[in-house]
């Protein structure tokens, strides 16, 4: 019996060492479907081309930051991002440019307009002319 008593401890440990290494590896499949959506699963699908079977353990490791190997997708993506960020700050600085143009031309009618206002005249049709032209100006320019 002592025989039994030692033996069985070892059996449990070898069978639980071969469950746990079953379980730290498995088989993933990738695949896209027909909508161009790509989908992960842990069971070949059916009567689907393209099929990709992804093999890894759990007992891989990231590539580390040293690693020549190491994928440059998410460095390529904070790369665009940048880059995105940086065509936007232009544009909004752009757009901001044109409005405080829009602002100085309007601002700039309206003085005119005011000055049209306020000046003198020969005759009441001359000015009422001026000023109606004015006032077309700045409501051009001020519409905005």
């Amino acid at each position: 019996m002592s025989k039994l008593h030692t033996a069985l401890p070892a059996l449990a440990l070898a069978c639980a060492m071969l469950l746990a290494s079953q379980s730290a590896s498995a088989e993933i499949y990738k695949y896209k479907d027909k909508n161009g959506v790509i989908h992960y699963s842990d069971k070949p699908p059916e009567n689907q081309s393209g099929t990709q079977q992804i093999n890894f353990s759990s007992t891989q490791l990231p590539p580390s930051d040293n690693d020549p190997k190491k994928n440059t997708g998410t460095s390529e993506l904070a790369k665009q991002a940048d880059e995105r960020l940086a065509r936007e700050k232009k544009e909004r600085s752009a757009g901001n440019t044109q409005k405080q143009e829009a602002e100085d031309k309007c601002k700039a009618a309206q003085k005119k307009y005011q000055e049209t206002v306020d000046g003198s005249y020969s005759n009441h049709a001359a000015r009422a002319a001026a000023v109606d032209a004015a006032d077309q100006e700045k409501r051009k320019a001020c519409s905005n």
